[in-house]
This record gives C-alpha cells, sequence and structure tokens, in this order.
C-alpha cells in the first residue's frame, strides 16, 4: 500500500458478478472505521480486522458501484476508493471524468455537439454536458453456439462459388473478435471471464466466414454467459459495438444466467444484441434482442446466399448508424437516460426490432 493510500479493495472482480459475495478490503493503520456503499447505500460499517463484508449484487445482473470511505477516530476522512462492478468506469481509457455511451440514429446522419446539449439526463434528471460526439471505428464480438457448426461450414464451402456469400464484408474499420461458449473447467465458478476463450481483434474485409474455427469437444455451452460478457468487454471500449450471437433452432444451454438477465444487462450497457437464427427463431423468443435475423432452411441451398448476404448488410447498416458520445462526469450505465422529446436517436441497444430475409 503506497504511503498516501489509506484503503484499497483486494477482491478482484473478474467477470460477471451476481449474489453474495465476500469482499475483503485493505486499510492503513491510523484508519478506525471503514463505511461501505454499495450504489450510494449504506451496506456495512466495519471497525475492526478482519476488513471484510459480505455484499449482495442482486440475482441478476447489474452495474455497481462499491465505494469505501476511510475515517480516524476522530471522523476525518483519510481516503476512498471506488470500484464499478459489472461495467468500465472508463479507467482503461484515463477518463475517469467522463462517460461514454453509445447511441443509434434511425438514418445515418452526423451529429453535432452543440445540437446534443441537453439530450442526456441522469437518474436524478439533470442534464449531462456532451462533450464530444464521433462515428471512430466499430467493434463485433460473436458467440456462436456449437450446434450452428454444421451450417458454417456449409457457407464456408461455397464461398468461393457463391457471388453473394463472397460479399460477407465489413467495412475496413470494423473489427471481430470471438468468444467461445465452453467454458473451461472449473465450469461452477460464476461467470470468470478467463475460463471463456477468445480469439485476438480480427479484421473483417475477408468476411465473416473467413475466421470460424471448429469447436474441440468440451462441456456444455454457457452460451448466454458468454454473451453477456461479450457486451461487458464491448462496453469497456469506445467504438461502435455489437455482439452477435449465431444460434441454431435447438440448442444446449447450461449457463447461470437467463436470457431474458442477459438481455436487461445488455440494454443498460447500450450494447446491441443482433441474433442471427440458422433455422426458426423462436426457440431464441425469450431473448429479445435488438434485431433478428432468421434464415430459413433454403439459405443453405446452392444459390442461396443471398439471404446470409442481405443479414450480413443489415448488420452493417446497424453499425454505421451508431454514434460513440463523450459525457461529462462519471455515471452507471444504466442511470444514463435520453430526453423522451429527442427524436431520431435512441440509446444503442433499447430498440427490439426484426429483420426479416
Amino acid at each position: 500500500m503506497g504511503r498516501f493510500e489509506a484503503i484499497r479493495v483486494l477482491t478482484a472482480f473478474w467477470g460477471l458478478v451476481s449474489g453474495v459475495q465476500t469482499v475483503e478490503l485493505e486499510v492503513a493503520p491510523e484508519v478506525a472505521v471503514v463505511e461501505v456503499r454499495l450504489d450510494q447505500d449504506v451496506v456495512a460499517t466495519l471497525d475492526r480486522p478482519p476488513w471484510r463484508f459480505d455484499g449482495d449484487f442482486g440475482e441478476g445482473l447489474r452495474a455497481h458501484e462499491l465505494e469505501a470511505i476511510a475515517f480516524d477516530d476522530a471522523g476525518r476522512e483519510l481516503g476512498r476508493v471506488r470500484r464499478w462492478i459489472n461495467a468500465s468506469d472508463g479507467t482503461e481509457l484515463g477518463a475517469t471524468d467522463r462517460t461514454v455511451i453509445a447511441i443509434e440514429t434511425v438514418r445515418d446522419r452526423a451529429l453535432t455537439v452543440d445540437e446534443m446539449q441537453d439530450w442526456f439526463v441522469d437518474a436524478a434528471g439533470q442534464a449531462l454536458r456532451v462533450l464530444r460526439v464521433d462515428k471512430g471505428p466499430a467493434e463485433l464480438v460473436v458467440v456462436r453456439d456449437p450446434a450452428t457448426q454444421v451450417y458454417l461450414e456449409l457457407l464456408a464451402n461455397r464461398q468461393k462459388a457463391d457471388p453473394a456469400t463472397r460479399a460477407l464484408r465489413f467495412e475496413a474499420d470494423t473489427r471481430v473478435r470471438f468468444l467461445s461458449p465452453l467454458a473451461a473447467p472449473p465450469s461452477k465458478i460464476r461467470g470468470m471471464r478467463h475460463f471463456f476463450s477468445a480469439s485476438p481483434s480480427l479484421p473483417l474485409e475477408r468476411g465473416l466466414l473467413a475466421h470460424v474455427d471448429r469447436y474441440d469437444d468440451g462441456p456444455t455451452a454457457r452460451i448466454i454467459d458468454a454473451v453477456a460478457l461479450a457486451g461487458m468487454e464491448l462496453q469497456a471500449g469506445a467504438q461502435r459495438r455489437a455482439v452477435l450471437l449465431l444460434a441454431a433452432a435447438k440448442s444446449v444451454d447450461d449457463s447461470f444466467f437467463t436470457a431474458r438477465q442477459a438481455r436487461a444487462y445488455l440494454r443498460d450497457l447500450q450494447v446491441p444484441s443482433v441474433l442471427l437464427s440458422f433455422g426458426p427463431a423462436r426457440d431464441w423468443a425469450v431473448w429479445d434482442p435488438s434485431y433478428t435475423i432468421e434464415l430459413p432452411p433454403k439459405s443453405f441451398g446452392w444459390n442461396g446466399g443471398e439471404a446470409l448476404a442481405a443479414a450480413v448488410r443489415d448488420l452493417r447498416a446497424q453499425l454505421a448508424r451508431q454514434r460513440i458520445v463523450v459525457l461529462s462526469g462519471r455515471h452507471l450505465p444504466q442511470d444514463i437516460h435520453l430526453r423522451s422529446d429527442v427524436e431520431g436517436v435512441r440509446l444503442a441497444g433499447s430498440l427490439s426490432g426484426r429483420g426479416e430475409s
């Protein structure tokens, strides 16, 4: 602990956190009392070792702010520490006094900082100042249901012969990462990030199918958990974003979290979720994604690549309509709201829709 550091959080919050979790603190010798707040509510007061408490982070998925304040015997504050749980507070971007959000325009149009002032309010209804808006690069995180393997192999085998399938490309400023839903042992540890393998960031000029690999045999997939984790990782960046779930009509999922919990969480984070279903999407109806693309069985015939190409065009258009907005101050993502009288704009991921192919 540094010379002027009175308190710090020792517990490392990896991945997705929910339920009751033990949080351990380290304090300087002169600290007499520690007050712990979770989302601004006092949840514990500690006045002796062990400097730990059990925090209840709820059964669902939600971003939280944990704050611990250290006092001496006279009640003077010696220091405080804050940690965000299930979300990034911007420290990775060097912007602890700013908040980065994503919005989507109804049409791909330019926006200016001046016109956007007073568009956004916090949980108390106070206007938030817009510092910057830009388009910037885009990142797509793909979570693939293992049951889609046979369909993807059919499409990959046709890629050179079918001009429509060869067109499954994105703009040069769009990158992709693949997050495996197969959790490595011990798979019963809730949402630990390092138990899900991920690819490096890859270019998409050659198309989505160029980077799809076969999964090795392994444990039951935790598809919904992986989608939620993908959303959290995207929220930590400052780019246009979306989670793409490649799903089969019949899937086996062993996730800790439900589809409704994960979908609400991604809405809070302003991360759109796109469902690309190989076959009828009704089995994924509970997921209620931002956008659904259903590929009928005929899409896998020799001349059926047009349906998939149309799906990719829709996804490209959705990413093109997004903008990244930097707001003054530090705000949990679910505490940021768009004024109801603002037309033609919405928080990214907030709208349910359906694309027909």
